[in-house]
């Protein structure tokens, strides 16, 4: 009887050892774990398919997904903090932005690796009088310079503003002569429509609008091999501790998208799901799939080498580098020229 009650004690604690050491095991595992955020857009939506697909289990690395608005990204992940770890970024507002954000900081902010690229942005008209300013390959110079001497609606400091610099040094005109109106994207779209605006900056969303109204494209981003590129952001201490870590999240995102891309109306569910929950639009699959024409996405790490980190690459970031640094120092926006990023060489597989 005594050897017994003796033994069950000894399973009792047995017991609770073990229970204590799957807790530690477990509190271990999640201070290792990546926080992310994203906003809910159809393209970031891609990333909700770790959890489904397993990726997560696969590359060892468990994922914390969570959602804030896309403005409060940079503040977010520039905060002191420490409940998130990464998430995305444009590379032209990260420029922008990120002397104020790194400001009398030892950790900076930084950009690390591009994901995809917006190549749907375009410049529209309502006048009958304005003829498209790039065709065949090659700019109409009269076109190009009707187009700089209208009254043109676009939001500062971003692509669009950068792209109307680079065409006013290209005509050799002063970009303090350039009639700019600071505005977003729907109004811009309306003015231009009243004609309060000769020419209006868009989006995906607006440019179908505008054409269904009867408005004209002037030029888009693709056309001229200009895009914006999106791509993982976070602190260089995060980096430094969490490295494979995220490493391992750079190679999930690859192959998220990957499956979504293969075949847009099977794999979409899960990202639709989360947009319907999250996103102010509610997405058909059609209307899903015309979002993301207007998207590159990389499916492999190759790809992304060869099409947006090489200086040759149809969306090589280093052109959208140069004509961002070029604007902000030109414009005043920042004191210096900002550091081109360096992307960090992923050894997932």
């Amino acid at each position: 009887m005594k050897l017994h009650k003796i033994l069950s004690g000894v399973m009792h604690c047995v017991v609770i050892a073990t229970l204590l050491s799957a807790m530690i095991g477990c509190t271990r595992k999640q201070k290792e774990d990546i926080t992310l955020v994203i906003s809910p857009y159809q393209d970031l939506a891609m990333v909700v398919n770790i959890h489904p697909l397993g990726l997560d289990r696969k590359y060892g690395t468990t994922v914390k997904i969570k959602t804030i608005p896309w403005q409060d990204t940079l503040p977010t992940l520039a905060s002191v903090a420490g409940d998130v770890d990464i998430g995305f970024a444009s590379l032209t507002e990260f420029l922008a932005k990120e002397e104020n954000l790194n400001k009398g900081s030892n950790d900076p902010l930084l950009f690390i690796f591009p994901t995809y690229v917006f190549k749907g942005g375009a410049f529209v008209t309502f006048r009958k009088d304005m003829k498209p300013i790039f065709q065949n390959n090659a700019f109409d110079d009269n076109a190009l310079k009707q187009f700089l001497q209208s009254r043109i609606g676009l939001s500062k400091n971003t692509l669009y503003q950068m792209l109307v610099y680079q065409f006013a040094r290209k005509s050799g005109m002063a970009t303090s002569k350039i009639n700019i109106v600071d505005i977003p994207f729907d109004e811009g779209l309306f003015a231009a429509q009243k004609g309060d605006l000769d020419v209006a900056a868009v989006g995906l969303t607006q440019l179908t609008e505008a054409l269904k109204r009867g408005g004209r494209v002037l030029f888009n981003m693709d056309d001229i091999g200009f895009a914006d590129i999106t791509g993982f952001v976070c602190k260089k201490s995060v980096l430094e501790k969490k490295r494979r870590h995220i490493e391992n999240l750079i190679a999930m995102w690859f192959d998220a998208t990957a499956h979504v891309m293969a075949n847009l109306d099977r794999n979409s569910q899960h990202s639709l799901d989360y947009l319907r929950r999250n996103a102010a639009t509610r997405y058909t699959i059609d209307e899903y799939k015309r979002a993301l024409s207007q998207e590159y996405f990389p499916i492999t790490l190759e790809q992304a080498n060869r099409d947006m980190i090489a200086s040759d690459g149809r969306y090589s970031y280093q052109k959208t580098y140069e004509a961002a640094a070029d604007f902000l120092v030109g414009e005043g926006v920042v004191g210096k020229r900002p550091s081109k990023p360096e992307f960090i060489q992923t050894k997932a597989k």
